[in-house]
């Protein structure tokens, strides 16, 4: 699509939103899932009436700049017949025969020397469809008319077809490693899927069609034996493509976005035959305990990954995902025996509790070495420079079973222990960071802030996360991730990134995520969620989305 089409396309669709609401009674149907095979790699849903109602907000987003520009844009650039068509069927899509308040399907296929891709609509109207295709030029010529359905064809790799069950644009991406077969023409191909059986179709997958009945905005539905077909067109019969072709088996999933109210969420679900799958899944039941919880922060806390995992599981997953797992045991098994242990000891040491925060940033000066201009000797030389370098300040938490082993295995990696129970290892690499391990009961602790490691040595703990709902997410949750997104806490990296040169960006940057509260992730069992939060304001996620880029200077859009 050319830039000319794209921004009738765009300008076009939000002029027309008015008419996408006015015609609510047309209601939704399905009946086009007949179109999409069931052995497509992938499929995915667009909820079109939801995100259309979504992003014109009650006809808010045409006060903004984004939109008077695009409408203009949209104006200019429709003097070309094939462009004034899509300007019209765009500004009043209902008269078109197209059923604008079905869900339109995208999906990916494969064959053993082709990609197609596919979009897939609702046709309410096969009449005033077969109207609407004669306004184009090209379907004077191209038009071919059939009992079972009309197609036009747009190239050697893309074609349109349809009837009464749906309209299908098919497209051919490109080949994998064969040469494409002078048979696999694009329409022998539509003409298969033009001529579906339901029982052929995505309709005979009950795990599709009950995931299907969720009401997201988009969702990804993706069933891993059919990914994994991939493998098999392409000739490779690696051993580690063949475990993991095991464990996964039968397993589906699906992955789902919402823009609601004050968040942009992401559901993630594993579901299907699922047996040998969890037999390597390592992932626990349960979050972090109180002990590690208090290990994490003080009182800021920017950023965190908790987990609480079976390292002997993960071991084995990492193993049937490479197909290395002898070796990797072996390697185990050789740096426990330097230490006098079986691999089971070595890994048995460590607890399932393990977490990763980013606390802050800051400034460090100190004195190094480094090549400058003498003004005295008129040469470049190695001499005494101060520098400043800005450093996340972190903590590393984790459970362990037998503090002995662990300690052994530190003394034996240069750390040098401290008067007061510490121990350090200082990173030549990096002059301005240093690593101070603090072992207390069934924890190890390690971070690169002399004062945290102190007071953790001292007390025994750091402090409760600040945020309650995060700590609840971190108690429940075996994974759990979190990131704050305001972007002045991380003034100090941005502005030491940006420079000079920089700074109209970063405060274009600063701007836009001032919307924005936070990112977490969680996650158990087999279902996990993510949210992108926004501090609360008016209107729904992806209309806000929209009206922030809108209070940018034109010219960064």
């Amino acid at each position: 699509m050319n830039r000319k089409i794209l921004w009738i396309v765009l300008g076009t669709v939000i002029v027309g939103t008015g008419a996408f609401i006015a015609y609510r009674f047309f209601g939704g149907s399905n009946k086009h899932l007949i179109l999409v095979p069931a052995n497509a790699t992938f499929v995915v849903r667009f909820d079109v009436k939801s995100l259309v109602d979504k992003i014109s907000e009650n006809g808010e987003i045409k006060k903004t700049k984004i939109y008077k520009k695009m409408e203009k844009e949209s104006i200019n650039n429709s003097n070309d017949p094939t462009s004034k068509v899509i300007a019209q069927i765009l500004r009043n899509p209902t008269s078109t025969g197209i059923n604008v308040f079905s869900d339109a399907y995208y999906y990916m296929y494969n064959t053993k020397n082709v990609t197609y891709n596919a979009l897939v609509l609702d046709i309410k109207d096969i009449e005033d469809f077969n109207k609407t295709v004669l306004k184009f030029p090209q379907a004077k010529t191209e038009l071919k008319k059939g009992k079972e359905f009309n197609y036009i064809k747009l190239s050697n790799r893309s074609i349109v077809a349809w009837n009464t069950s749906g309209l299908l644009w098919l497209n051919k991406e490109y080949s994998w490693f064969y040469d494409e077969s002078p048979n696999e023409t694009i329409e022998k191909t539509i003409k298969g899927f033009m001529r579906m059986k339901k029982e052929s179709s995505i309709m005979g997958d009950k795990d599709f069609m009950a995931y299907d009945e969720n009401d997201e905005d988009i969702a990804l539905y993706m069933s891993y034996d059919k990914v994994f077909r991939l493998t098999n067109l392409q000739g490779e019969r690696d051993e580690s493509i063949e475990n993991v072709k095991k464990m996964m088996k039968g397993v589906k999933l699906g992955v789902s976005l919402s823009f609601e109210q004050d968040a942009i969420v992401s559901n993630m679900k594993i579901f299907g035959d699922t047996k040998e799958y969890d037999k390597m899944n390592y992932i626990g039941s349960s979050g972090l305990s109180e002990k590690t919880m208090n290990a994490i922060c003080a009182d800021k806390l920017l950023g965190l990954l908790s987990m609480n995992i079976d390292f002997d599981k993960l071991v084995a997953f990492a193993g049937e995902l490479t197909g290395e797992e002898r070796s990797f045991r072996r390697e185990i098994e050789q740096t426990a025996g330097e230490f006098g242990l079986t691999s089971k000891q070595l890994i048995g040491a460590f607890g399932k509790e393990i977490s990763l925060a980013l606390l802050d940033f800051e400034s460090r000066t100190y004195n190094s070495m480094d090549y400058g201009w003498n003004d005295v000797t008129l040469t470049y030389e190695l001499m005494p420079v101060t520098k400043t370098d800005v450093v996340p300040v972190m903590t590393l938490a984790v459970s362990i079973n037998d503090k002995k082993i662990i300690s052994e295995i530190l003394n034996r990696n240069q750390f040098v222990l401290l008067p007061d129970g510490r121990q350090k290892l200082n990173l030549p690499i990096y002059d301005s960071i240093a690593l101070y391990v603090v072992m207390k009961d069934k924890l190890m602790f390690i971070s690169n802030s002399d004062e945290l490691s102190s007071k953790m040595q001292k007390d025994g703990q750091l402090g409760k996360i600040p945020n309650t709902e995060i700590a609840k997410n971190v108690k429940d949750n075996p994974v759990n991730l979190y990131l704050s997104l305001d972007a002045k806490k991380y003034t100090a990296l941005t502005s030491s990134l940006a420079g000079n040169s920089g700074r109209q960006f970063l405060t274009y940057f600063e701007s836009y995520m001032a919307m924005f509260k936070d990112i977490t992730y969680t996650g158990k069992g087999h279902e996990y969620e993510q949210r992108i939060n926004l501090k609360k304001g008016t209107g729904n996620s992806l209309y806000r989305l929209v009206k922030q880029m809108d209070e940018l200077p034109v010219e960064t859009w």
